[in-house]
């Protein structure tokens, strides 16, 4: 079944809802044009690299160390000076 959009008087589309599936509120959309087709899909959070403070970082790395679990790790032997230029 198509769905039919219109223009309105400021130039925007207005999406029904069942089109956009569980989209908040405020959600941004990338909108993309090529050969006439128009696609678009949910926008993604900037990546922490990109956009992180020194506390964040700190706070997101200890988060990453935590979720390790215990494991057998290396020996002492295996991590020892004379083993790393054998």
């Amino acid at each position: 079944m198509q769905k039919m959009l219109k223009v309105d008087s400021e130039g925007a589309l207005r999406l029904p809802p069942d089109l956009l599936g569980n989209a908040r509120p405020d959600t941004t959309y990338v909108v993309e044009k090529y050969n006439n087709k128009i696609t678009l899909y949910p926008a993604e959070r900037e990546p922490l690299w990109k956009t992180a403070t020194d506390e964040e970082w700190i706070t997101a790395f200890l988060a990453w160390v935590h979720s390790h679990k215990e494991g057998p790790g290396l020996s002492d032997e295996a991590i020892s000076r004379d083993s790393i230029y054998d």
